[in-house]
């Protein structure tokens, strides 16, 4: 079950990815991920809780990407920070020069609401 919820948080990451949260409903989450509606409820009480979930799921990959590269000491720190850029720009900049950072899509289109979303990606954002 846990690799199922994955597979829609990954599948969520994808289509907000390029059309933004507003932009994708429930269900083309759900044919993304080749899941059921049933499956989804399972999982996510409403496509709030799947955002504040996929927030969550973001930083937590984020934050230990980040650790990696930081704590790398085979390398100067001055190098650490540069490899850590690197690896983001490579990595959240597709050839299109379409940003896959959840943080920079989702920041403009949940600001200022009093959702769950907004209370995790403030949340994530200050541990970083």
């Amino acid at each position: 079950m846990a690799d199922l919820k994955q597979t829609l948080l990954d599948a969520g990451f994808e289509l907000i990815s390029e059309h933004g949260f507003a932009g994708i409903g429930i269900m083309k989450i759900i044919q993304q991920a080749n899941a059921t509606k049933g499956s989804f409820y399972h999982h996510f009480k409403s496509k709030e809780d799947f955002g504040r979930q996929l927030l969550e799921d973001y930083f937590e990959d984020h934050l230990a990407t980040v650790i990696s590269y930081l704590s790398d000491e085979d390398v100067s720190f001055a190098d650490r920070v540069l490899n850590y850029f690197e690896f983001w720009s490579e990595s959240k900049v597709t050839d299109e020069f379409q940003i896959k950072c959840l943080v920079v899509k989702l920041s403009g289109e949940i600001a200022g609401t009093s959702s769950s979303m907004q209370a995790e990606l403030d949340q994530g954002a200050e541990s970083h």
